[in-house]
C-alpha cells in the first residue's frame, strides 16, 4: 500500500500556481483533528491531545493558519471556537 501524500498548500512564491507541503506542526494539528475531532475541537482540547510541549497560544496560531488555508472551519461554541476539518 502506497503512503498517502502529505497535504499541500498554495505556494506563496509563485502566487498560488504551485503547491508546497504543509509544515510538520500544522500536520500534527491536522492529525489530532482527524483522530479526535469528528464533532470539532476547541484549541484547549487540541492542546490536551498534543504530545508537543507547546503553549495554548501556539495551538491557536496553528488552528488559525489551517483555517486560512481552508483546511478547517471555525464554529462558535459558547465563548470558545470549535475547529472542524472541512
Amino acid at each position: 500500500m502506497k503512503p498517502k501524500p502529505a497535504p499541500t498548500r498554495p505556494c506563496p512564491t509563485c502566487e498560488g500556481k504551485g503547491t508546497t507541503p504543509i509544515p510538520d506542526p500544522l500536520q500534527q494539528v491536522l492529525s489530532i483533528l482527524k483522530l479526535h475531532g469528528a464533532d470539532g475541537m476547541t484549541a484547549s482540547e487540541v492542546w490536551a491531545n498534543s504530545s508537543d510541549k507547546i503553549g495554548i497560544t501556539a495551538v491557536n496560531n496553528r488552528l488559525e493558519a489551517l483555517r486560512e488555508l481552508e483546511l478547517v472551519e471555525r464554529l462558535r461554541d459558547g465563548k470558545a471556537w470549535r475547529y472542524k476539518l472541512t
